[in-house]
Order: C-alpha cells, then structure tokens, then sequence
C-alpha cells in the first residue's frame, strides 16, 4: 500500500518531496520504489505503475523486485497488487486527491456551469453538488433532440464533475437518462454507451427496443 501511494503521489505531484513516513525512508527511481525500514534497515524494492481511469480515480499496479533482497520478507505478496486511490496511506491519498481531483473540479465547474451558477454557489444560494446535479439532467433532456456525440461528451464531462464532488449519479438523473433513451431508435444510443454505465445501467441497456424504458441495474447510483 506503501509503495503504491509513494509511486501515485510521485506521479501526479512530480516535485513531492517524498518524506519519510514513522517506520520508512521512501525512494523513487521512475517506475522503481524503495522501502527502506528506519529501524532495521531492512530494504523492500517495488515495481510499481500508475493509472488513471476518468478524473475520479488512481491506480497503482505493483510487484515487488526481486532483485532487492536485503533480508527479504517472505510476507511479500507474489504478482501484481492492483490498488485503488483508497488502498493508498491517508498521507500519500491527500497528496493524489490534491493533485487530481481539485484542480480538475475546478475546472469542470467553470467551464460547465458558468459563472452565473457559481456565483450563485459562492453566495450560499445552491450547493455545487446540487448544481451539477441540475446541469446534468438538463443535458440530459436534450438527447432526444439532439442525440450527438457532443452531447453525449458533455453530459460525461458532468458526470465526472459528480464522481470528483464524491456523488454518484443520483435517482433523479437515472430517471430522466431512461427517459431519454426509450425516445431514441437504438442505432441513435450508440454515442452514450459509456455514459449509461456509468450512470448505472446494464451494457445491453443500447440494445431494448425503443418502447420499453431502460432500467439501471439493482443498487446502483443513489
């Protein structure tokens, strides 16, 4: 878990200045991590890898080296450990959320909502979360319409915005997505494959017959 967060933090924030945690110095070398125990001096060697997916969320891949073998745990997992944001140190977690998901919300809130909105969240007036909620089904009603991948992208770019403010797509969202899905033959679905399962819905969601309503699969969304 160690390594997997040094390796992520050391990534997003390259200048991060890698401080010892209580029990280890950390060194990083590329790909390459290096635990060293600060009482015993024992040394535990890591190749690890980082990975995105969407905005939300990092991923760290790692495998430990064989080639560091000063008194070698035999503790040490075989093969690769995937690890998720959450599988991270809190220290090395606050370093990759900072990173990523701060200065990107950011940017998706002006560049989505507008200034109009936002001031009206800065005054107290609706919370961002409730604003890109409203944005979103907004977006979404308009598919029938226009049933383009742009609007497809957008609705994806907002979907982001909630996963960054840690809400998953809500009941109300869901419900106005299914709406807008059942007005569209099934040739016209295909731009928004990827947003109905993130939303929530089954992969052959694009395939029901127009005339009967998707449905998102049991316990997802909120």
């Amino acid at each position: 878990r160690l390594a997997g967060g040094v390796a992520a933090a050391h990534a997003c924030v390259p200048d991060w200045p890698l401080p010892p945690t209580p029990a280890f110095d950390t060194a990083v070398d590329e790909h390459r991590v290096t635990l060293t125990h600060l009482r015993t001096g024992r040394a535990f060697g890591y190749d690890v890898s980082v990975a995105t997916q969407g905005v939300a969320n990092v991923h760290a891949y790692v495998r430990a080296r064989p080639d560091v073998s000063v008194d070698r745990s035999p503790e040490l997992p075989a093969g690769t450990v995937p690890l998720d944001l959450d599988d991270f140190p809190e220290r090395e977690q606050a370093a990759v959320r900072d990173a990523v998901r701060i200065p990107r919300r950011r940017e998706l809130a002006r560049r989505l909502l507008g200034s109009e909105t936002l001031t009206r969240v800065a005054h107290g007036d609706l919370t961002l979360i409730d604003a890109t909620v409203s944005a979103l089904i907004a977006e979404i009603a308009g598919i029938d319409a226009d049933p383009s991948s742009g609007r497809a992208l957008r609705a994806g770019e907002m979907t982001d915005l909630l996963e960054l403010l840690g809400r998953d797509a809500p009941f109300d969202v869901q419900t106005a997505f299914a709406h807008a899905l059942s007005q569209l033959r099934p040739d016209q679905r295909t731009p928004f494959a990827d947003l109905a399962i993130r939303l929530g819905f089954a992969p052959g969601v694009l395939d029901v017959t127009s005339d009967t309503r998707p449905r998102p699969v049991e316990g997802a969304g909120g």
